[in-house]
């Protein structure tokens, strides 16, 4: 088709909204038309809709003096009708072009507009014509219903909006096995479709007036296919093509883009940080479009416009990132598209778990979403190709698998090169060590001794029974509490706040939030040294956002069974540390020794 999207114009509707309030009316409107109809279809709905169509879809629209090409879609597609339906009676004044026809609303997607009816007819014949074209009935999978708004200086329109078309998974509706299954990404795709194409239109528009190109190349969990709503971001290695090097494309390219998303989308959040540290670093953009959506990184690879090779250390580390993926993805699908699916939805659970657990995070010095991919990827490929995993298994068989073959091991410390400086320096500290296979980044390279532990001891606690509880039960600290309850009589407790002066601006809210986790981990690692013996602090934080300051509380606890008068100098020495590492920030502390039995929640 000559197509490289497919968009079906659902409903025609024109309003003032040059106000948010109105804009986010509309939107909410949206998603209630939505919610309508999911709650009229007999299926459940988790992984969206098809569009149908077969060898007889193409047809052509006579006007008054032009002709359109469509895919007509009146034929086996009940549900879009329905889907119409439940839009009207939220907005039961946009109909008005359709009331014009005697067939009403007739469901098709535009492929080009012609100046005389043969000749979209004569295009009809070429598509048919074409080795390529379907012999039989297809399905094209929709993912979401995308809500555009008309930018008034160039006149064109731009998603505000991407409304998923399928449920909200829960995780109060997961069954006796507590696996995450492709259900769970399909709602974080839909959440992802528009923003995806946004970022992609703003980046050909910065590259054309910068004399470049540009191309959007997935990684991360969206590429595996294994995001969770509220738990994944999306990651992007945007390829460029020019007379440029890395530097000079953080100094050119990103503020171009960063200005053209902010006149498109003045609402949106973006902020400019490092990733890394020293020659390792990269320069990535983050941006959150709209408040519905995931928040996108975005890492640039400039390539060599001869023959597409990086041109430079941080774009070849960009480049090999998306080939860490690639190469997870090959080992199964050379094997069996069955072991992919497996390998997701176990992927999926245990992030999930993890982050029930207060165990996930690179930013707080635990495994991130490409630690814990490389993880259960090492465990679960090495089982299909020894077959201890055989064909009859299911993803609860492999998750309970991936856990008792975890709990065997000593250390967290993965790499094919086994005498690299990280791994000697993992084994040196007691940290967590996952050099990936192609880019060779250190997945884990937050990590702390007390993290490393905390990681160890959840892996090593979890069983069939722990799993579902902990996914559907438990919140992260009061799982800590409950911890610290069943092996310590007393608990130190050291609650620090920390407040960081605001602009009001979303993009200095976003720059704070980095420098706070910066303080975070200095702490941690400056309280690491001072705990006695083999005790290692716990970690709780949270934020929360005030008019004028970003306050964000965080909360250590390392539990004791000595008397709390013997804990008074250790006191002392923590407080001088929180001192000296915070002279000029507005900080305010509690330290004290309690009972764990009195340990609640809602204390710090």
């Amino acid at each position: 088709l000559p197509l490289t999207f497919l968009f079906q114009t659902l409903l025609h509707g024109f309003a003032a909204m040059d106000s948010r309030q109105a804009t986010n009316l509309a939107i909410e409107a949206c998603g209630k038309a939505v919610k309508i109809f999911l709650e009229q279809q007999d299926r459940v709905g988790d992984d969206g809709f098809d569009l149908s169509v077969d060898p007889e879809s193409l047809d052509v629209f006579a006007h008054q003096s032009s002709s359109s090409l469509v895919l007509n879609l009146k034929r086996h597609n009940s549900w879009l009708s329905h889907l119409y339906s439940s839009f009207t009676k939220v907005f039961p004044r946009c109909h008005h072009q359709e009331t014009r026809f005697a067939d009403g609303w007739t469901p098709h997607v535009t492929l080009g507009n012609f100046a005389t009816s043969n000749t979209a007819r004569n295009k009809i014949f070429e598509i048919r014509q074409n080795a390529e074209w379907i012999t039989d009935r297809a399905k094209l999978p929709v993912k979401a219903i995308t809500v555009f708004k008309r930018h008034k200086p160039d006149g064109k329109f731009y998603a505000i909006s991407s409304i998923p078309l399928c449920k909200k998974p829960s995780i109060d509706r997961l069954s006796r096995y507590p696996v995450l299954n492709d259900g769970w990404s399909s709602y974080y795709e839909g959440q992802s479709e528009a923003v995806l194409g946004e970022i992609e239109r703003a980046c050909e528009f910065t590259a054309k007036n910068l004399d470049c190109t540009a191309k959007l190349c997935l990684s991360g969990s969206h590429a595996l296919g294994v995001g969770v709503s509220g738990l994944s971001d999306i990651d992007v290695v945007v390829h460029i093509n020019g007379d440029y090097n890395s530097s000079e494309v953080a100094d050119k390219f990103f503020p171009d883009l960063a200005s053209r998303l902010s006149d498109v989308h003045p609402t949106a959040k973006l902020r400019m940080r490092t990733a890394g540290s020293g020659t390792s670093s990269l320069s990535v953009l983050t941006a959150k479009l709209f408040p519905s959506s995931p928040a996108l990184d975005i890492i640039p690879c400039v390539l060599n416009s001869n023959d597409g090779s990086p041109v430079d250390e941080k774009s070849i580390m960009a480049f090999n990132a998306t080939k860490d993926l690639m190469s997870m993805e090959q080992s199964f699908g050379e094997r069996s598209s069955d072991q992919c699916m497996i390998f997701r939805s176990v992927l999926r659970t245990v992030k999930m778990w993890a982050w029930k657990e207060g165990i996930y995070g690179a930013s707080l010095g635990f495994l991130g979403g490409g630690g814990w991919a490389y993880l259960v990827h090492h465990v679960l490929s090495d089982a299909f190709l020894s077959g201890e995993l055989g064909p009859g298994c299911n993803g609860h068989d492999a998750l309970l698998f991936f856990f008792e073959e975890v709990k065997k091991l000593d250390s967290l410390i993965l790499s094919a090169e086994n005498t690299s400086l990280d791994v000697e320096r993992a084994k040196a500290r007691g940290t967590m060590c996952m050099i990936a296979p192609v880019s060779l980044q250190n997945y884990a390279r937050n990590s702390t001794p007390s993290t490393t532990k905390a990681t160890l001891h959840a892996i090593k606690s979890a069983s069939e029974d722990s799993l579902k509880r902990v996914l559907t039960e438990k919140r992260i600290l009061e799982r800590l509490l409950e911890r610290l309850r069943e092996s310590h009589r007393f608990a130190i407790v050291a609650t620090v706040k920390l407040q960081k002066s605001l602009k009001t601006s979303d993009g200095e809210m976003a720059q704070a939030k980095g420098w706070l986790s910066t303080q975070l981990l200095q702490l941690l690692l400056a309280l690491e040294r001072n705990s006695p013996g083999e005790r290692h602090p716990r970690l709780y934080s949270n934020s929360v956002r005030q008019d004028s300051a970003l306050e964000v509380s965080f909360s250590f606890y390392i539990g004791v069974n000595g008397s709390s008068a013997s804990m008074s100098g250790l006191l002392k020495e923590w407080k001088q540390h929180i001192q000296t590492a915070y002279p000029s920030t507005p900080c305010q502390f509690d330290l004290a020794v309690l009972p764990t039995t009195n340990l609640q929640p809602l204390q710090h």
